[in-house]
């Protein structure tokens, strides 16, 4: 239970036991939640959560919410704004568009994303091996899709 992590006589954690029981990364993160001054039952809980339901939705947008803030985005919504209204009036097919839309966002398979997400070891290009495989050089860097 949480209540055998923290440290009564303090009203914080105890520091021995969760450096002991967790990986480093995992026990600052820890240290770092403030803790309620009254005593209180222990619940899994988020804050997009009624109550203390836990679900793997509310889980899965917590942890996408907190990897959107650590990507740095657009300050100008205007400019992004007339970026997404440019590629829904192109006249091209739909798969083009998605194409478009996936490599604005960096979400195609590239064997750099691939790597990222632990599914392969390297990400150089198989076509140059010089570079790594990014959106950006696998769409118009690498010289062999290029001539495609």
């Amino acid at each position: 239970m949480v209540a055998c992590l923290m440290d009564s006589a303090s009203g914080g954690w105890n520091n021995f036991l969760v450096d002991q029981y967790f990986f480093p990364f995992e026990a600052q993160r820890i240290k770092e939640i403030l803790l309620c001054a009254t005593r209180q039952e222990d619940c899994l809980t988020l804050s997009r959560t009624k109550g203390c339901d836990y679900s793997v939705k509310s889980g899965y947008q917590l942890m996408c919410e907190e990897a959107r803030v650590e990507v740095a985005s657009s300050s100008d919504v205007v400019a992004t704004r007339n970026f997404w209204s440019w590629i829904l009036k192109l006249k091209v097919p739909y798969k083009v568009r998605i194409l478009l839309w996936k490599a604005y966002l960096d979400a195609l398979p590239t064997l750099q994303n691939l790597k990222k997400r632990k599914f392969l070891e390297v990400s150089n290009c198989g076509f140059c091996s010089g570079f790594q495989e990014s959106t950006l050089h696998a769409i118009w860097g690498c010289s062999v899709p290029r001539q495609v």
